[in-house]
This record gives C-alpha cells, sequence and structure tokens, in this order.
C-alpha cells in the first residue's frame, strides 16, 4: 500500500464530516462495532487522500506498521485489545486539529448512542 503519513491523516480529519467519519469507522468494525489491531491500521490508511502518499519501501512499511502498534494503546483505553467507536473518536482528538464544532459534533453523535438528537442523563453516565 502506499506510504501512510500522520500529516496526510491529520490534514484529512480536517476536512472529513462526521458521518464520512462514522462511516469509515463501521465499514472497518466487526459484527459487534469494533476494531482490533488490523482493522484500525486499515481504517485510517483509508481515510488518508491517495495524492498525499507515494511508494513505500518494506523498511518504511514496517515502520508504519510498528507506529500503528504504539498507536493502538493510545486508542484502547480500556486495555481490552478492541476500540470501540468512543475509544476511536478520543484517540482521533489526540491525532488531528480538527476544529471544535466538528469535535463537539462527533462527540454529540458518539454519546446520543439511541439517535435522538437530545441527550439523555443516562447517555452522559453511560459515556463517562
Amino acid at each position: 500500500r502506499d506510504l501512510f503519513t500522520f500529516a496526510a491523516l491529520r490534514e484529512r480529519l480536517e476536512s472529513i464530516s462526521t458521518a464520512e467519519l462514522l462511516a469509515t469507522f463501521h465499514a472497518f468494525a466487526d459484527d459487534d462495532g469494533l476494531l482490533d489491531r488490523e482493522s484500525l491500521e486499515a481504517c485510517l490508511i483509508e481515510l488518508v487522500p491517495e495524492d498525499a502518499s507515494s511508494r513505500q519501501s518494506q523498511a518504511q512499511a514496517q515502520l508504519v506498521h510498528e507506529h500503528f502498534q504504539n498507536l493502538f494503546g493510545v486508542f484502547d483505553r480500556n486495555s481490552d485489545g478492541k476500540i470501540d467507536i468512543r475509544e476511536f473518536v478520543c484517540g482521533l482528538y489526540l491525532l488531528c486539529n480538527a476544529s471544535t464544532d466538528q469535535k463537539l459534533a462527533l462527540s454529540f453523535m458518539v454519546v446520543d448512542s439511541n439517535g435522538d438528537g437530545h441527550l439523555s442523563r443516562d447517555e452522559m453516565f453511560q459515556f463517562y
């Protein structure tokens, strides 16, 4: 695959819509809505635009893979070996410089688990 760059990912995350980001997560998640190490790597690579990358050597590919192994621990907040949508969103906060409005919109969508457009006390406690 083409060379993954974290700078390209951060740039892409600044312009991606909340719906597209969530769709990409769900495209790589398993039936339980979780990502493992390999699917997180594939998901993040999918977000990088093709024109932001170049052919990589085997050494570069290994370096990228090692970065993902380390990055997985940042995303996997409860250390269960899987990443749910909430952990994914929290991990992305650490990677990107998205606007406050984008972060709030994505956070709201994640916490609003029943999708009714309102946050209940139970939804807030479930998240925190």
